[in-house]
C-alpha cells in the first residue's frame, strides 16, 4: 500500500492519543496575548486562554508559523512519504488552507500534495480527516481518497453552542449590537458553520439548558442512516459534556466512532469558557 501523509492544524481538535496512534502531522495555529506568541496545543492551553481571559487580556490568533510548516513538510520528506493529505480549518474562518496550499506547490518536487479545505471546524474538522485514515487502513487507494474526502466534507455537520457572545464579539465574528441583545437576554445562539464555511446561527435558545437541548435536537436531526460519527468538544465543561454525551449514545447507539475532547486554545479564544460543541458525520461515502 502506497504511504500517504496525513496532515492537519490544531483546530481539528483530534485527541493526541489518536494523533500519536495515527502518526498525524498536526501544526499549530498562533495566539498572541498581548504580542507575546504562543504556539496553539505546544506551550498553551485552553486552560491558560481561559485565566488570560478572566484576568482582561486581550488575544487573537494567527496562521501558522511558516517555519513550522516548512518543518512539517521536510520531515514529513524524511519519513519517505510521497503523498500527502491535508485537512484544514475553514477558509471562511482562516487562511490556514491557502497556506497548506501554497507550501504543498512549493514542495511539489517532492511530494504530490492535496489540501481540502473542510468548510468546518473543530472535531468536524477532525473526524473528516479520521475517516479518510480509516478508508486508507483498510486500503482505499489514493485516487479513491481524493474522489471521496469531498464527500465527507459535504457530509459532516458541526454545531456550537457559546456560553457567551462576548468573545465572537470581540472577535469579530458577530456584530456587537447582536452580543449586547444576547447577553442581556440570556439568548445563545446555537452556531453551525455555512456552505461557504463561515458561521451563521442555527438555532437560539433561551438559557443553557434549552440551548443544549437544541444542541442534541439538531444532531438527531441528521443522524438519517445507521452509520455515523460523533464529536463532542467543550471549554472546560467535563460534566456537561459526559452527560451530554451519554445522552448522545443513548439516543444515537449506532455510531460508528464518538470522540471527545476539549477544544483547542485557537477556537476558545472566540468561543470562551463554558462551550459546548458537537458534529456529526453521516457515513456514506455515495452522496
Amino acid at each position: 500500500m502506497e504511504k500517504i501523509a496525513f496532515i492537519t492544524d490544531s483546530c481539528a481538535d483530534i485527541p493526541q492519543k489518536i494523533v500519536l496512534e495515527k502518526n498525524i502531522f498536526v501544526v499549530p495555529l498562533k495566539i498572541f496575548c498581548e504580542d507575546k506568541p504562543y504556539l496553539d496545543g505546544v506551550n498553551i492551553t485552553p486552560e491558560n486562554v481561559y485565566q488570560m481571559i478572566s484576568s482582561g487580556k486581550k488575544l487573537c490568533t494567527s496562521l501558522p508559523d511558516g517555519k513550522t510548516v516548512e518543518y512539517i513538510f521536510e520531515k514529513i520528506i524524511g519519513h519517505g512519504y510521497k503523498k500527502v493529505i491535508a485537512v484544514c480549518l475553514s477558509s471562511g474562518l482562516s487562511g490556514t488552507y491557502n497556506m497548506f496550499r501554497l507550501y504543498g506547490e512549493m514542495y511539489s518536487e517532492y511530494l504530490e500534495v492535496r489540501v481540502f479545505d473542510s468548510l468546518n471546524c473543530s472535531l468536524g474538522t477532525g473526524s473528516i480527516l479520521l475517516r479518510a485514515i480509516d478508508l486508507y487502513e483498510q486500503g482505499t487507494d489514493w485516487d479513491a481518497l481524493l474522489s471521496i474526502i469531498p464527500k465527507l466534507i459535504k457530509n459532516t455537520h458541526t454545531f456550537f453552542c457559546a456560553d457567551t457572545l462576548e468573545f465572537l464579539q470581540k472577535g469579530g465574528r458577530i456584530g456587537k449590537i447582536a452580543a449586547i441583545t444576547g447577553t442581556l437576554l440570556q439568548i445563545k445562539p446555537i452556531l453551525t458553520l455555512t456552505e461557504t464555511g463561515g458561521l451563521t446561527v442555527a438555532a437560539k435558545a433561551r438559557g443553557k439548558k434549552q440551548a443544549i437541548e437544541k444542541l442534541f435536537s439538531l444532531l438527531h436531526e441528521q443522524a438519517e442512516t445507521k452509520e455515523y460519527t460523533l464529536s463532542i468538544v467543550h471549554g472546560g465543561l467535563s460534566i456537561d459534556s459526559e452527560a451530554f454525551q451519554q445522552k448522545l449514545r443513548t439516543a444515537l447507539p449506532s455510531a460508528k466512532h464518538v470522540y471527545v475532547n476539549q477544544v483547542s486554545s485557537a477556537i476558545a479564544v472566540y468561543l470562551g469558557p463554558g462551550m459546548l460543541g458537537a458534529s456529526i458525520q453521516v457515513i456514506n461515502e455515495n452522496k
